[in-house]
């Protein structure tokens, strides 16, 4: 197939046909020879055509230059915007070329370095986010009571938290931010514990008992934490906790709640 003919009987059509952008027909500018082989944004390289003639026209650049990777992306840029439909060999096609030079991975390459993760602030940043943070307004108990309500009933599948979980074992548990450690300190003295600060005491001491009911809402067991509960039925504590906090229905095939 003469493809640069088909090319050049659409441009002459379009240039023949004095075309003007008007509120009632649509035109786009194309350049006849395109930017990323040598053509310029001079009005004798520009055209108006149909959005029809101009997509057909990036296919025809694309398989007049087979290895200029721009004109493909270009031709993909369309498709994408537009959500146009074409025959699945034009799709292959199209995708198939999506090809980066070496020049084009060692610029992407370089432009990324430094950027997430390990990327060092300025001290003047520094400084300009600890100061946006200072000024930010508490968030009233209002949202907060908003965001809860919106989180209760948001159920987590079987598989995600099975991946969640293999995700994590193995791995140290972080250390309690000071917060956490002056919140346990208050609750433990508001009960009366004036025993060791070790970890399972520090947990006796602020646990909640809680109670197990069947689905059907009749008591089994009150138990004393929810640790308790999880090592002798074998159930996960999380999940028993995510009951009693109102966002799961039930664990272990049971209902739990907290003994207020």
């Amino acid at each position: 197939m003469d493809y640069q003919r088909i090319y050049n009987q659409i441009i002459q059509r379009a240039q023949s046909g004095d075309r003007v952008k008007t509120k009632d027909i649509y035109y786009e500018i194309h350049h006849i020879i395109p930017r990323c082989i040598g053509g310029d944004n001079e009005n004798t390289n520009l055209v108006l055509l149909t959005a029809r003639e101009h997509f057909i026209c990036h296919l025809i650049l694309c398989r007049l230059y087979k290895n200029n990777y721009k004109l493909w992306y270009a031709a993909n840029a369309m498709l994408m915007r537009r959500n146009l439909k074409i025959s699945s060999r034009q799709y292959a096609e199209i995708k198939g070329n999506l090809k980066h030079s070496d020049e084009t991975r060692r610029k992407m390459s370089e432009s990324s370095k430094g950027r997430g993760k390990g990327r060092k602030l300025s001290d003047e940043t520094k400084t300009k986010l600890r100061e946006a943070h200072k000024n930010r307004l508490p968030v009233s108990e209002e949202t907060r009571r908003k965001i809860s309500d919106a989180n209760k009933g948001h159920n987590v599948s079987i598989i995600t938290r099975e991946n969640l979980s293999a995700l994590n074992k193995g791995k140290p548990k972080p250390p309690r931010s000071q917060k956490h450690i002056d919140s346990l300190r208050r609750v433990a003295k508001e009960k009366g514990f004036k025993g060791p600060t070790k970890d399972e005491n520090w947990y006796k001491a602020v646990s909640k008992p809680i109670i197990q009911y069947t689905k059907e809402n009749q008591v089994i067991k009150q138990w004393e934490s929810i640790q308790q509960a999880s090592n002798e039925l074998k159930i996960n504590r999380s999940d028993i906790g995510s009951v009693c906090n109102g966002r799961y229905k039930s664990a272990g095939g049971f209902v739990w709640k907290f003994v207020y």
